[in-house]
């Protein structure tokens, strides 16, 4: 892939990365000014007053939309299965949009969106119906190739090993220059959101009375997830029998994050098995953690020994920093040396659409 040319944003136009993921948004957007691009995250949730509330219609997104679960209907967008999803889904794109000009206020905006190579084309449909709404030009790129570009190392874009350690999903690939091919990825289906169930369940018959939301248990593996050799105490006040209770947990936590070890593993392991064998030792020396769960204390560390104990004695495993936005910060560098005849002009709209697959 070329990376060679750039393209400097006008004061009416601004480059974008999305990254939309099936937990939260990520989105890197351009400043107005010559600084650092900026960072925002939002959660994959859109919300709804009820129908006995018509006609005064109200819909909120993110974060807004979670805390207001308990009086509006929660959807998530990506994996809703009702009857209004092209209404939904052009919803939530137009909420994103609104947040987007908040914050930037530009005229017109370029996206580059995260989409593997190898996506399926109804979920490139999907992609683009929300980024044909909020972009006057877009286009899919690659997301394991945007995380390798993302780093600013060469070494890494000709040899690395790619595992995004996603809400529902393991997935590796290699990168060799370009975006990995079909034959060079490897996907489990246990994601991070186990660890949470697992927690959840573990928590439950410690404690049969306790009641926790899956809100709360997406929160509480977030702060305290942990691996050895990190070793962090994790402890919870709680209500229980009417009292408030001070818990250790921190058995729990660490059996529980635990699990995420075995089938991550497999993954490290069978996409190094797809190496070519004269250029094994410098995609092992590359092996980046991306994506939600990467930033779990001790991961890396011990993906490392237990794959050097496996024989793979140049493996070196990193989460680089804010692993979870590395793939919207690559689309947004990649959206700075697209060339004008590259970008894709948006087909389509919500208006025209019902929400079929295209």
């Amino acid at each position: 892939m070329r990376t060679s040319h750039s393209n400097s944003p006008t004061p009416e136009q601004r480059f974008v990365g999305l990254d939309i993921g099936a937990a939260h948004v990520k989105v890197c957007v351009s400043a107005r000014n010559d600084s650092e691009p900026q960072l925002f995250s939002v959660p994959t949730a859109i919300s709804y007053s009820p129908p006995s509330a018509e006609p005064i219609h109200f819909s909120c997104i993110g974060d807004s939309a979670i805390k207001r679960r308990d009086h509006l209907q929660l959807f998530h967008p990506l994996h809703s299965e009702v009857e209004d999803r092209g209404g939904i889904l052009g919803d939530f794109a137009n909420h994103l949009r609104n947040l987007y000009h908040r914050r930037r206020d530009p005229n017109t905006a370029r996206g580059v969106i995260s989409c593997s190579a190898t996506a399926s084309e109804s979920k490139r449909s999907l992609l683009r119906m929300i980024s044909n709404e909020i972009f006057e030009r877009v286009v899919l790129v690659d997301d394991m190739f945007l995380v390798a570009f993302a780093t600013g190392s060469e070494a890494i874009r000709l040899h690395s090993v790619i595992i995004d350690i996603g809400y529902t999903s393991v997935r590796a690939g290699l990168v060799h220059g370009t975006a990995p091919t079909a034959a060079e990825r490897v996907e489990s289906g246990f994601g991070s959101n186990r660890l949470g169930e697992t927690f959840k369940e573990m928590l439950r018959l410690r404690y049969s009375e306790l009641q926790l939301t899956d809100h709360t248990v997406e929160r509480l593996k977030t702060q305290l997830a942990f691996v050895s050799p990190a070793n962090k105490k994790s402890i919870l006040r709680i209500r229980y029998g009417g009292e408030e209770l001070v818990v250790d947990a921190t058995d729990l936590v660490h059996e529980a994050t635990a699990t995420l070890l075995g089938p991550l593993l497999q993954v490290a392991r069978d996409i190094l098995a797809l190496c070519p064998s004269d250029e094994i030792a410098p995609f092992q020396r590359n092996i980046l953690l991306v994506g939600g769960g990467a930033a779990i204390p001790g991961l890396a560390q011990r993906m490392e020994q237990e794959l050097h104990a496996d024989g793979f004695e140049f493996a070196h495993v990193v989460a680089p920093p804010d692993p979870e936005s590395l793939v919207a910060r690559g689309a947004y560098l990649w959206a700075q040396r697209m060339r004008e005849e590259e970008w894709e002009i948006p087909l389509f709209s919500f208006a025209e659409s019902d929400g079929s697959t295209l």
